[in-house]
């Protein structure tokens, strides 16, 4: 399947997991999420859209789609509108396991040493995304010459290095360095990838999209 075009792409985990408060003995993989003992435990955004929605998506080709009912129907999860209060509590542990959270987000904590110990949980398939990478140049929009002139400097060398350090990003670039070496991903071994970014990760979610919602109360 197609994804969109994009000058971003870095690893990322469906779920994450704060080692403060739940330790990798007790759980490793996101196939584990609908084991009992972490009911109440978890937290998401929104699951109609944005970076929830695609890790739905991800956990029900990975694992079925009676797997993320289960999920969101028997795992008493919280949800909230707000991502920046979804990592908050997963810095504080109020609720330690997150599911499809915004990578960008976790930094900040991290420079004023919190967060420290916040890992991903292992996938059955590794999933890459472009989070706000994307771009692309629409048919008969105005000023067609000056949007080519911007994306010609968007993903140019030097704009690349720069916009990695701040926004946090690995940039899809072999020549520029990885600004997250724990998310950076190999292009030599992009087969072995599941990008969020797809036509079939998408139609998946859409398949679910009615069962979210019901179970959400969205």
């Amino acid at each position: 399947m197609q994804g969109i075009p994009a000058y971003t792409l870095y690893v990322q985990h469906t779920t994450f997991v704060n080692r403060d408060f739940i330790k990798e003995a007790e759980l490793k993989s996101s196939q584990q999420l609908t084991d009992p003992r972490f009911k109440g435990k978890m937290v998401l955004q929104t699951p109609t859209g944005g970076a929830t929605f695609s890790s739905l998506g991800n956990l029900a080709f990975m694992y079925g789609e009676d797997f993320v009912r289960d999920l969101l129907n028997k795992q008493g999860i919280v949800v909230t509108d707000d991502n920046r209060q979804q990592m908050e509590w997963l810095v504080r542990g109020r609720y330690p396991i997150a599911v499809g959270i915004n990578n960008t987000l976790l930094p900040p904590y991290q420079k004023q040493g919190l967060g420290k110990n916040i890992a991903g949980l292992d996938d059955k398939l590794i999933p890459v995304a472009v989070g706000l990478g994307g771009v692309q140049l629409l048919k008969d929009a105005p000023h067609p010459n000056a949007a080519r002139v911007y994306i010609n400097w968007l993903l140019s060398q030097k704009t690349q290095v720069s916009l990695g350090k701040i926004v946090f990003l690995n940039s899809r670039r072999i020549d520029v360095p990885p600004v997250d070496k724990e998310t950076a991903v190999d292009p030599a071994q992009l087969s072995n990838y599941r990008l969020y970014a797809t036509e079939e990760n998408m139609e998946i979610a859409n398949r679910l999209l009615p069962m979210i919602r019901e179970a959400v109360g969205k």
